[in-house]
């Protein structure tokens, strides 16, 4: 009588195979999502070219500078924001799993980096409060010069922006998690 194990290993292969392909797919429709999400970003930066043109207008040379600071310190405090709380997640997901099993090294190790991630986020959280008081500033300028339809313009440009990159930067985790799960998967085929 001939052993099921290879039978059993033919469909376990088999079922690989399929997971590939669904892993393969779902990095296509990421890169789909992708192309559009670059679409949008591309339309919100010609709107913040625009509002850029029409703070150049219309605002004195001091109120222009101010402008171009916090827009450039918006995109890097949200990115900073955005990174930090990533690699938290991570830090507290490899905490999760210690046990009494762990080196200590490892445990230490992994407590410490928790703990500068905490205080480099609180950090963070004050440069976007500070963020947020000069947003006041700049909004409160603009709109001594500004049209309403104009304000409007701004606003749904930064709020935009910001979006954008939070939705970047999830898209850009996934696709690297659905990357790392094909090749595993791969990897794993005879």
């Amino acid at each position: 009588m001939s052993s099921p194990y290879p039978l059993v290993q033919a469909d376990i292969t088999e079922k690989k195979r399929v997971l590939v392909s669904y892993a393969e797919e779902r990095l296509r429709g990421l890169e789909d999502a992708r192309g559009a999400l670059q679409t949008e970003v591309q339309e919100n930066a010609g709107r913040g070219e625009a509002v850029l043109a029409l703070v150049r207008q219309h605002c004195l040379p001091l109120e222009v500078e101010r402008y171009g600071l916090f827009i450039g310190d918006l995109e890097r405090v949200v990115s900073l924001l955005l990174c930090l709380s990533a690699r938290l997640a991570r830090v507290q997901n490899a905490l999760s799993t210690v046990d009494q099993h762990t080196d200590e090294e490892e445990k230490e190790s992994l407590d410490s980096r928790h703990r500068l991630l905490c205080k480099q986020r609180e950090d963070a959280k004050d440069l976007k409060d500070n963020l947020d008081r000069r947003e006041s500033v700049v909004s409160g300028f603009l709109g001594r010069h500004l049209s309403a339809g104009q304000l409007a313009d701004y606003r749904r440009y930064v709020q935009t922006a910001a979006s954008l990159l939070i939705r970047q930067k999830d898209l850009e985790e996934r696709r690297q998690l659905a990357e790392e799960q094909a090749e595993a998967l791969r990897c794993s085929l005879p």
